[in-house]
């Protein structure tokens, strides 16, 4: 579920729902069980956080292009075309996991990394399954 798109597709309309529904089936995400995050996934949180804050640093020289790269290597790990799969090789290999022993149908190439569940989208980004 994606809140943050319920205007998709028609850029110049209101938003018919509150930003607390899915903008695919509508359903009020407020209302939803929640389950803590692992600590592992929430110092991951931090320290995105704290690169969008601080801003230029010696290690991020521009934060807002670092997120623009992060998102396209996310999304290379995931593409189906045949150009990503020497690259999804080399970061298999060098990481010791894959996000297709996770879920199978992660490189089919037909769900965005958004809408990929999160125990998927934490196995694009280098972590266990286990949330």
């Amino acid at each position: 579920m994606t809140f943050f798109r319920v205007e998709l597709g028609r850029k110049s309309a209101l938003a018919d729902k509150p930003i607390s529904h899915c903008f695919q089936c509508g359903l009020n995400l407020a209302t939803v069980a929640t389950k803590r995050a692992p600590s592992l996934v929430l110092a991951d949180q931090l320290e995105l956080e704290r690169i969008l804050g601080e801003g230029w640093n010696e290690q991020v020289f521009y934060p807002h292009l670092y997120f623009v790269v992060l998102r396209q290597l996310m999304k290379q790990l995931i593409n189906a075309r045949p150009a990503s799969q020497a690259f999804q090789k080399a970061m298999d290999i060098e990481t010791g996991w894959s996000p297709v022993a996770v879920d199978p149908t992660v490189r089919t190439g037909k769900v965005s990394i958004e809408q990929l569940p999160l125990q998927v989208r934490g196995a694009c980004c280098g972590r266990p399954s286990g949330y």
